[in-house]
């Protein structure tokens, strides 16, 4: 990165210091990619706005070298990962889910094992961490980076684009103004984002969805209070009381999301008392901060304008219930990351980049449609929960409907089948093999290397996991490396980096074909027992030649 005359040049320019313009930053940056990020903010998030962080999201920090010390900043291992339903907090407990605790996960104890199916589809499950812990980790890895740049306190005000790239003025907080001149633009500005805006695109969706107040505060002495074993999130049922608290950390920190009710405004809203009616008693908790927001569901038209990319929330808005907004946003990074780069190689075709809407947007219009319906669901189980302490008819119609609701949140607190399901299958630079969809669950996760889907995960008998041996780029997998070298010229004679990784047959049984093809992001792009025209496919799969 340089400066001249004032102008500071750069490949990419990300309008976004949060998780998710870092996190492009970052996988850009290992790629050798210059790029700027700046936000408005004096610094990172010190509020736990984000606190799920999935599987698949996990796994790529692992990439990164940095997914011990993303657990190791998040929930303490020992803390039970349970979703408990009480009447109020320190009250009757109505319910529970249970899930491993992350040192029960590590630990893969065959009763876990056989318990819990997600760990074979993962080496990891969900992860409890506040944003407030995730962005300082991730930000570590991006400043290591030689050629990650990041400008704090510093707003993007306006940009215009060109054949050749984009230039942007950007003003920090002193006043002082300069232009920025970039092959591409990101604009990773949240659900505000002025970057969509200056676009002139439009959302759909429902919109909003309710209104919530969150409470971050403080209490040592709440989990020896609860007179029960705790859990990761406690739902408060009582009339009048209704909202979640979620444990920070698993040690003092809590955030109560409180749903506003009838009557109620942000105005006339009384945080503390609401804290206090919800948790049942009163004791010592330290309200640190607490903001209102509106949850919305809604998707951007498109995620792409010439040399300008939207990802994350200024892409897609979605209610919390289910932790995908987050995860969605870090999927959109890694799916766009490594296009940029190829493009800016030299080796991605013109397809490629228009790719990124055609199939990230289907996963965010999938996974806000779900988060939504998790909500209306909670709506429901809250509902039946206002009479369940009632005598008589009513009370039993009401438990009877609360047990009848309580598994379906399993796909609310747990949606592999979500986290590990993004799909690009029709996508212009996947090649299908004709086998059938697998049916989607939001619950269950389909472990099968049909072309457009992640590659299923296995350990290997060294113990690590298949994904340590992937390439940074594309990775053929094989089980018969003597057949492959027309395939491998195809790629060399374009430029196109590839990694040879040989399995054992048995290995590869499992994958469904002798050769699979798998891109940067960890999608399939082809798979197959026999080879198929070499050069068609790596013009295919790098977006030089359109679907026919």
């Amino acid at each position: 990165m340089n400066t001249d005359s004032n102008v500071t040049h750069c490949d990419v320019l990300i309008a976004g210091g949060g998780p998710v313009g870092l996190a492009l930053g970052s996988e850009l940056g290992r790629r050798g990619i210059e790029c700027l990020v700046v936000d408005s903010k004096p610094g990172l998030h010190d509020r736990p706005r984000a606190a799920v962080i999935g599987p698949r999201t996990v796994e790529f920090f692992r990439r990164w070298g940095i997914a011990d010390r993303v657990l190791a900043a998040g929930m303490a291992s020992d803390y039970p990962i349970d979703v408990v339903f009480t009447d109020r907090l320190i009250g009757e407990e109505l319910g529970r889910l249970s899930y491993p605790s992350q040192g029960e996960v590590r630990a893969r104890a065959p009763s876990t094992l056989e318990n819990y199916p997600p760990l074979d589809w993962s080496p990891y499950t969900k992860t409890i961490i506040g944003q407030q812990a995730l962005e300082p980790v991730i930000y570590e890895y991006f400043s290591g980076l030689p050629c990650c740049t990041s400008a704090y306190s510093t707003v993007l005000t306006g940009f215009a684009q060109d054949e050749d790239g984009v230039t942007a003025t950007v003003q920090s907080s002193d006043g002082t103004v300069r232009k920025v001149r970039a092959k591409y633009l990101a604009g990773c500005d949240g659900g505000r984002s002025d970057v969509r805006r200056a676009l002139g695109i439009k959302m759909s969706g429902t919109n909003k969805v309710g209104e919530s107040v969150n409470i971050f505060f403080k209490a040592p002495r709440l989990i020896p209070a609860l007179g029960k074993k705790p859990g990761f999130l406690l739902w408060s049922f009582a009339p009048g009381a209704t909202g979640s608290f979620l444990a920070i950390a698993g040690r003092e920190l809590w955030v109560f999301q409180r749903y506003l009710v009838a009557g109620e405004t942000f105005e006339n809203f009384d945080a503390v008392a609401a804290l206090r009616s919800a948790i049942g008693t009163d004791i010592d908790a330290e309200v640190i901060d607490y903001w209102n927001w509106i949850p919305r569901q809604l998707v951007a038209e498109t995620f792409q304008s010439g040399r300008v990319f939207l990802a994350g929330d200024s892409a897609h808005l979605m209610p919390p219930s289910g932790g995908l907004g987050l995860n969605t946003g870090v999927g959109d990074a890694m799916n766009l990351a490594w296009k940029l780069d190829a493009t800016l190689r030299g080796w991605g075709g013109n397809e490629l980049l228009r790719s990124y809407t055609s199939e990230r947007r289907p996963v965010a219009v999938r996974n806000s449609e779900e988060s939504a319906n998790n909500r209306a669901i909670m709506h429901e189980t809250m509902h039946a929960a206002v009479h369940i302490q009632d005598e008589g008819e009513a009370g039993m119609k009401a438990r009877a409907e609360f047990q009848r609701l309580l598994p379906l949140h399993n796909k609310h607190f747990d949606g592999v089948g979500l986290y590990l399901g993004d799909d690009y299958d029709g996508s212009t630079v996947v090649v299908p093999d004709g086998s059938p969809a697998p049916e989607r669950s939001a619950l269950f996760y389909s472990a099968v290397a049909r072309p457009g889907r992640r590659l299923p995960h296995f350990w290997l008998d060294d113990g690590r996991s298949v994904f340590d041996r992937l390439g940074p780029d594309f990775t053929l997998i094989t089980s018969t490396p003597d057949e492959i070298g027309a395939l491998v010229t195809a790629f060399q004679e374009r430029g196109v980096p590839l990694e040879v990784l040989a399995l054992m047959k048995e290995d590869m049984s499992r994958y469904g074909a002798r050769h699979v093809l798998v891109r940067p992001d960890g999608h399939v792009g082809w798979r197959g027992s026999e080879l198929v025209d070499s050069q068609e496919l790596v013009d295919r799969v790098t977006g030089r030649t359109l679907r026919s």
